[in-house]
């Protein structure tokens, strides 16, 4: 199993679980809450879209909606604490071709 399928497989248990998930992504530390993991669009690349809630960012704001290549996800951990779903979640995000888990 790739790490990119042990990735898939620990993420769509913490969406089932409604868990929170840390993880290094290129080089920065991240805490999010992960909603959907599927195929972007434009470049059928996998990718985790998350709401952002803490850890570290090189844009302007460490929150928000984002999305991350899964590809870049290194020391990924589960953490304890529960999420509340975003009123503002789209299920049917419109730049996913194709789902593999969702909340």
């Amino acid at each position: 199993m790739s790490k990119e399928e042990k990735n898939i497989k620990i993420i769509c248990k913490a969406i089932s679980d409604r868990k929170l998930i840390q993880f290094k992504y290129k080089g920065l530390s991240k805490v999010v809450e992960p909603y959907l993991i599927g195929e972007h669009e434009d470049n059928g690349n996998i990718v985790l879209r998350a709401y952002s809630v803490g850890g570290q960012s090189k844009s302007p704001s460490v929150f928000g909606w984002k999305f991350y290549d899964l590809t870049h996800i290194e020391e990924l951990l589960v953490r304890t604490e529960s999420i509340k779903i975003k009123k503002d979640y789209n299920p049917n995000d419109n730049d996913i071709s194709r789902i593999i888990c969702r909340i």
